[in-house]
């Protein structure tokens, strides 16, 4: 089982049907927290003393249920986080995901372009755009 990781919101996210806002401490599964960071949605807290920045030797294991909410936790967070960023930009949406090689239909909704970045795995590089 994941042990939990204290981090500092950068920026306010939807977490489990919470809306929580910047400057927030809460307490994430160390997956998610590590993905938060990484998106540079959070900051490893104080009260932590985790070096986050490493990155651990998976393998070819298959994910634990719990490792499986763990992404389910952090891809709705990426998702709420590019929702929020393209909120009444969805022609800027659209561009960088057509410059970062993401495919979609032409009359594709925000949701099925946040859909197909998330799908190719590119959501890191749109929101850091």
């Amino acid at each position: 089982m994941s042990k939990a990781i204290t981090v500092t919101l950068l920026s306010a996210v939807t977490f489990n049907g919470a809306h929580l806002e910047k400057g927030d401490v809460v307490e994430l599964s160390e997956n998610s927290a590590r993905s938060l960071i990484a998106e540079g949605g959070a900051e490893a807290s104080e009260a932590t003393g985790s070096d986050l920045s490493g990155s651990e030797d998976t393998g070819t294991q298959k994910p634990t249920d719990d490792e499986t909410g763990d992404q389910d936790e952090a891809l709705a967070i990426l998702t709420k986080a590019l929702d929020d960023k393209y909120k009444n930009r969805i022609p800027e949406l659209k561009e960088h995901a057509v410059a970062a090689d993401i495919q979609f239909a032409h009359d594709a909704t925000k949701k099925e372009v946040i859909e197909a970045v998330l799908a190719a795995g590119k959501g890191d590089i749109i929101l850091a755009i």
